[in-house]
């Protein structure tokens, strides 16, 4: 999927139609952030992106730098419902145990929205067998799911992998946030 163009105009607009132009009235926006060994910088990306918010849209922005595992147990409880939790996150190959518990569980603690509709398309795209078929419909859903919005992507970063001089080859499996495929490494 292409990624959203950045266009301020369009964002401070969205923000008056929702009935907070210049921010007023829309309360503090609450940034979760924790430092990443895959992402050196990511408190500092938060922190800019904190500030682009404040300056161009007048929000009222605060970040808060916590640990992995605190971060991720009030998540869990629900406690950041309302919040944005900026963190790194695998990209995926097959993305679906993510669908199924971000979109398709109602129950589930880590579910992004409440709609009975979209839990009823999630059940039936992961239902479907055919590699074809199942292509086809994650395709569409997850286009929808990029157009409301529900979780946003911000970039892509390529994390290198250091070898010793005795690796002659080692195909790691594409868009794996940890070292992959370890059966395909073969040595001097």
């Amino acid at each position: 999927m292409d990624p959203w163009p950045f266009d301020p105009n369009k964002a401070r607009q969205l923000l008056a139609d929702a009935g907070y132009p210049g921010g007023k009235g829309f309360g503090k926006l609450i940034v979760n952030t924790t430092s990443s060994s895959s992402m050196p910088l990511q408190v500092e990306a938060a922190q800019l992106a904190a500030e682009f918010w404040r300056k161009e849209l007048g929000l009222d922005v605060e970040v808060k730098v916590g640990d992995s595992t605190g971060i991720r147990k009030s998540w869990y409880a629900g406690e950041l419902n309302g919040q944005i939790l900026w963190r790194d996150s695998a990209t995926r190959k097959d993305a679906t145990n993510t669908l199924r518990s971000a979109y398709g569980e109602p129950e589930g603690a880590t579910r992004v929205h409440e709609d009975p509709e979209l839990f009823r398309l999630v059940k039936e795209t992961l239902e479907i067998v055919d590699p074809d078929q199942r292509e086809e419909a994650l395709k569409k859903l997850f286009l929808r799911l990029r157009d409301e919005s529900h979780q946003l992507g911000i970039g892509y970063a390529n994390i290198p992998w250091g070898v010793g001089s005795r690796v002659v080859t080692w195909q790691p499996y594409p868009l794996a946030l940890y070292p992959s495929a370890l059966h395909t490494i073969t040595l001097k």
